[in-house]
């Protein structure tokens, strides 16, 4: 009577085994794993297909766990636990390395030749067409600045089909002067195609500074970093930082016995510490003897500031 109600409790808990064996890693030698060398990890589980063959209904549960502590009946299992990771790791590496080499690789840093709409007119001191056009320094001075273009709908259209959609960032003005009475923007191009020319990409995407546009920048250059297109201008500026004058300029007599040329100096003067004084100087326009003279023909630092020295036709020499 006995052994049939032990029968009847073992076969009452068969099916809960059953269902826990699929889940379940029985006896000691289930626990075990080790590093298979290639990121990841091998278990050794037992096999209980081959033991549902040789089970009776009357083995109990410390029988299947010395059956699952039996090294004859394990079957390894691996699992590559870090090899996906490791993949994915590599290939972006070297996305970005990718990314990095390659606009490196197909230009180095290079400054683009002038393209900008800027024009100089001088009148040198030995030249004279009888009458001038030039009523002031500063009129002068402003005949050196960009000739603001108007840009119909028609150029537009054509630069955006050619451009991709180019455009620049918000330009940047310089802290100093670029001369006389002119300051430098620098702006980067955007949404710039990877396999596109940056000269003609800098060169035909016009910007707004100022209420003006402007088609070309008056230089364009390409950094290491990224490839990245960076544009100058050249802009008028009316902040009088920017528009020095000249004391009066003293005369030194001849330049040579027979040179026809007669020696000036004068102090440039409003300088801002921290400012281009050379640039300044030598782009600051002068009147002498009613004549105007556009920039000196050279300058030097004295104790007293900077100077500007001129040569002019005299017959008297």
């Amino acid at each position: 009577m006995a052994s049939n109600s032990t029968a009847k409790r073992a076969a009452s808990t068969a099916p809960s085994l059953n269902s826990q064996l699929p889940y379940s890693f029985l006896g000691s030698n289930s626990s075990h794993s080790h590093d298979n060398g290639t990121g990841g990890r091998t278990y050794h589980i037992p096999n209980y297909a081959t033991r549902y063959e040789k089970r009776s209904t009357q083995r109990t549960r410390q029988t299947i766990s010395s059956y699952a502590n039996d090294r004859t009946n394990l079957i390894s299992v691996t699992f590559d636990e870090d090899r996906g990771s490791q993949r994915i790791t590599i290939i972006f590496i070297l996305a970005i390395l990718f990314i990095t080499a390659v606009p490196t690789w197909m230009g180095v840093p290079s400054l683009s030749q002038h393209y900008g709409p800027f024009k100089t007119t001088e009148r040198h001191s030995g030249e004279s067409n009888g009458s001038s056009d030039l009523d002031s320094p500063l009129d002068h001075a402003r005949t050196i600045d960009v000739q603001q273009s108007q840009v119909n709908k028609h150029q537009l259209q054509s630069q955006d089909k050619t451009s991709w959609n180019v455009t620049w960032s918000k330009p940047e003005v310089s802290q100093t002067c670029h001369g006389f009475g002119t300051r430098q923007y620098t702006a980067n191009l955007v949404n710039l195609p990877f396999f596109a020319s940056w000269e003609d990409a800098c060169r035909n995407t016009p910007v707004v500074i100022g209420g003006a546009t402007y088609i070309h920048p008056s230089a364009c250059e390409k950094g290491w970093l990224f490839g990245r297109v960076k544009g100058r201008w050249i802009v008028k500026s009316e902040d009088e930082v920017c528009l020095p004058h000249w004391g009066t300029p003293k005369d030194k007599g001849c330049s040579s016995a027979g040179s026809q040329r007669r020696h000036f100096e004068a102090r440039l003067l409003r300088l801002k510490d921290g400012e281009n004084r050379m640039a300044l100087c030598w782009t600051t326009p002068i009147f002498i003897h009613g004549r105007p003279v556009p920039k000196p023909a050279s300058c030097r630092e004295g104790i007293w500031g900077v100077y500007g020295v001129w040569d002019v036709e005299d017959a008297a020499c």
